[in-house]
């Protein structure tokens, strides 16, 4: 196993530094998922399109067992949690409803900032055997972060333009999610609006799966228009 992916699993629950030992290429996918209280509106949907998303990257590492795959999943509400922090894949648990019942306000900008956060600690900038994928979904505007939306616009340029860049994909309803990512500097391709209902949820979930993989696997040209079609 990749010695940086044993430091990393306990760096980000300790702060340290990962080691700067190589060994082999992992995949380092980070899940932000929106709990806010009108997330209420998707029922069952989020929970269950986050555990099939968690399944595919299992599918995924067992067709690429030359891979490491470490997953997370970050929550916000008015506040930022991590019930799931950076985990070799075959040991995930699946994401209950108690971390992800819906509650509270919007603080969608610090919580995309600690993920960033997060992900440094296992991959610093200058790792190049590695993907970097961030996932965000969202149903409405940031209403609650400390930190703003241009310090945090900042950072993810910086991310976006190292030579091993990271990848972000955006998932947002009751907006139009190309112009609210643009905001943040995701490219259009990455950003994907989906319609406020469990249904297009999970097919939002699904389609951001896919886009994972194709990353993952070298291709960056972002969601399909069929991928958009089922969303909305």
């Amino acid at each position: 196993m990749n010695q940086r992916t044993l430091s990393c699993l306990g760096s980000v629950k300790k702060g340290r530094s990962c080691s700067s030992t190589y060994m082999s290429f992992t995949d380092y996918t980070t899940v932000v998922i929106d709990r806010s209280g009108s997330m209420s509106n998707m029922g069952e949907a989020t929970r269950t399109g986050v555990n099939e998303f968690i399944k595919d990257r299992k599918n995924f590492k067992r067709k690429n067992s030359n891979h490491n795959s470490i997953v997370s999943v970050t929550t916000f509400d008015t506040l930022v949690e991590k019930p799931i922090p950076p985990t070799l894949v075959e040991n995930i648990p699946e994401v209950t409803y108690n971390m992800i019942q819906p509650r509270g306000a919007t603080a969608l900008v610090d919580a995309i900032w600690s993920s960033i956060e997060d992900m440094e600690k296992c991959s610093p900038d200058g790792d190049s055997n590695s993907t970097r994928t961030i996932v965000v979904m969202t149903d409405g505007f940031d209403n609650s972060s400390k930190i703003t939306k241009d310090v945090l616009n900042t950072k993810m340029q910086e991310k976006m333009a190292l030579s091993n860049p990271y990848n972000f994909i955006f998932l947002a309803a009751n907006q139009d999610a190309i112009t609210t990512a643009q905001n943040f500097g995701i490219s259009p391709e990455n950003a994907l609006s989906y319609g406020a209902t469990p249904q297009h949820c999970l097919s939002a979930m699904k389609s951001a799966s896919c886009s994972t993989q194709r990353m993952q696997s070298g291709d960056h040209s972002g969601f399909t228009q069929l991928e958009r079609q089922q969303s909305i």
